[in-house]
């Protein structure tokens, strides 16, 4: 609508600034290193993510199962250690939360971090989302949920079958 109240309905349009669009890293911490890795960050509205999938941990056999042992235990895509270098390591939901069901817990995070609640990753996709803001109820929803969210999200490169995604935020999701 106006500044005289006149409204018309048409095609939803949506665009992003190229100031919003490009990655910026958290304030105060560009990257972070973790058991010899250094780990970039990428600041999505006013949270800070990490923007490498973790790895950490000793690469354990795809058959086996992870256990509570005091050691972080990955597995690498088909068994190949060249994998985790590429794409960070393979985890179990008990082993990335340590053996707690406490939600917002460390795990398997850097010092200072933690496994994100579900209601931050509803944060980042109404941010990201080109439809959907913050705070509505599709993010209360299961499945695929939100307008291009996946899209924004995912890497420019490397999708099957032509879907790549455009990486607006930087946090580039790999395939």
């Amino acid at each position: 609508h106006d500044d005289h109240e006149n409204t018309t309905e048409g095609q939803v349009w949506s665009f992003i600034t190229e100031a919003e669009g490009s990655p910026q890293s958290c304030p105060g911490i560009p990257t972070v290193t973790y058991e010899g890795q250094v780990y970039n960050t990428v600041l999505i509205g006013d949270q800070c993510w990490l923007k490498e999938n973790l790895n950490v941990g000793s690469m354990i056999n795809g058959t086996e199962e992870m256990t509570d042992n005091s050691v972080i235990e990955k597995y690498c895509y088909d068994d190949n250690p060249a994998n985790c270098d590429e794409y960070g390591g393979l985890y179990q939901w008990n082993e990335i939360m340590q053996y707690t069901t406490t939600p917002g817990v460390q795990g398997i995070c850097p010092e200072g971090w933690y496994i994100p609640t579900d209601d931050e990753w509803k944060i980042l996709e109404g941010t990201v989302d080109s439809q959907y803001p913050v705070g509505d109820p599709i993010w209360n929803t299961t499945g695929f949920r939100g307008f291009n969210v996946g899209l924004n999200l995912k890497s420019t490169t490397g999708w099957y079958g032509g879907g790549n995604g455009s990486g607006l935020y930087g946090y580039e999701v790999l395939p």
